[in-house]
């Protein structure tokens, strides 16, 4: 017996993440919690300008990042409306989870098939797997592989 296929659409949840000049769109479900900043402890000696430092959640010790500066931009201070994400590494393994900077909280959409459209103007960046257009938005989806091993290599908290 085969299953008919669905017809319409196909839609997801997402979330659309402010950062500084550009906006991600992410899987609803690989956003674990948003919250203020709170207490980040530096990053060891040595560490890459975009390793912010280390945030305890929920009796873990996560990366915090920024993910402005992962693309090769300098790295913004942080603002009274600054938020860590909380992310849910896809390819889990020893972090399966870390934290980002965004300028703002994450807002939800359903996002369906016929609206996304890649960006044939996107640039060709390091760290970004694509753009999409979606609206008037030109959001940017993370290469998370290249991220997560990256993510990997960073040396143990102090």
């Amino acid at each position: 017996m085969s299953v008919p296929p669905a017809s319409g659409p196909r839609e997801l949840y997402c979330l659309l993440v402010p950062l500084v000049g550009r906006k991600l769109i992410l899987p609803r479900d690989m956003i674990v919690e948003v919250m203020g900043t709170g207490v980040v402890r530096p990053p060891v000696p040595g560490s890459p300008a975009w390793h912010l430092g280390w945030r305890s959640w929920q009796d873990r010790v996560l990366p915090v990042l920024s993910l402005e500066g992962y693309y090769g931009e300098s790295v913004p201070p942080p603002t009274p409306r600054s938020r860590l994400v909380c992310a849910l590494a896809l390819g889990g393994g020893d972090r399966a989870y870390y934290m980002f900077v965004t300028r703002g909280y994450p807002y939800l959409l359903r996002v369906t098939d016929t609206v996304l459209r890649p960006d044939a103007e996107a640039k060709d960046t390091p760290g970004l797997w694509a753009q999409i257009r979606f609206g008037n938005d030109r959001p940017v989806i993370p290469d998370f592989v290249r991220l997560e091993r990256d993510l990997a290599a960073l040396p143990p908290p102090p």
